[in-house]
């Protein structure tokens, strides 16, 4: 089955609806199941904790689609308004005090780390923000990032979004894509390019359906003992790399 074939496969199935905070990814499960319970709930979570990134580094592997979404589209880029209240504009001095709630907690202390990091190397943070927290943020880059180059100089990447998890389930995160969308144009990008886990079907039929991204090719990651590799194709040609290149 084509990348192509996948991505309308996964663009027909709608979003689930909300209901509470919505909770992504086992480990973000396990804590919400496990760290509020008694001593034997909490010595599981502890369990999870300590656990989950020794798998990760030992092995992890997984399938994805790439995906482009041309910025100098005659049909327009989509206006997705976000909630009353909640405003969507570049990272701004002092928002780092409104980043408490953002990430669960068990990845709070690598989120703010990371997003030091790459305010250090430049790339463009983009949030949602609710007063003065900050409920989502988006990261565009014109180089990529530690395993994605990207080798076009129309092109910018867009990754690592983050949504709080008490403010997932109102199209928060949605509208901030769209206006990355923008934010991008504005700034002469003529492509954004990402990739996508093809199990995230909730995400690729957002990013197809409302958002305008087509899929362009595929790519498999691989870790074994830290060490990454990618092999991938995408516009006919295969190629293998420690880094995703596109």
């Amino acid at each position: 089955e084509s990348g192509a074939a996948r991505t309308q496969r996964v663009a027909a199935l709608p979003p689930p609806a909300a209901e509470g905070p919505v909770r992504r990814g086992r480990t973000e499960r396990g804590e919400h199941a496990l760290a509020g319970g008694g001593p034997g709930r909490r010595a599981a979570w502890g369990a999870v904790r300590l656990l989950a990134p020794v798998k990760q580094f030992a092995f992890a592997h997984s399938r994805n689609l790439v995906l482009e979404r041309r910025l100098d589209d005659d049909a327009g880029l989509p206006q997705i308004e976000p909630p009353s209240g909640v405003v969507v504009r570049p990272y701004a001095t002092g928002d780092e005090g409104g980043l408490a709630g953002l990430w669960p907690s068990f990845t709070e202390r690598h989120g703010r780390s990371y997003l030091r990091r790459s305010l250090r190397k430049g790339v463009i943070v983009l949030v949602a923000a609710e007063e003065k927290r900050i409920v989502a943020l988006d990261l565009l880059s014109p180089a990529g990032e530690e395993e994605v180059e990207i080798a076009r100089g129309d092109a910018c990447y867009g990754y690592w979004l983050a949504e709080a998890p008490a403010a997932r389930g109102r199209g928060i995160g949605l509208s901030l894509l769209a206006y990355s969308l923008r934010f991008a144009r504005e700034r002469r990008f003529r492509t954004q390019l990402t990739w996508l886990a093809e199990t995230d079907t909730v995400m690729l039929a957002a990013a197809t359906q409302l958002l305008g991204f087509r899929s362009i090719g595929s790519a498999r990651r691989l870790r074994v003992l830290g060490l990454t590799g990618w092999s991938w194709e995408v516009g006919g040609r295969r190629r293998r790399a420690r880094r995703l290149v596109l």
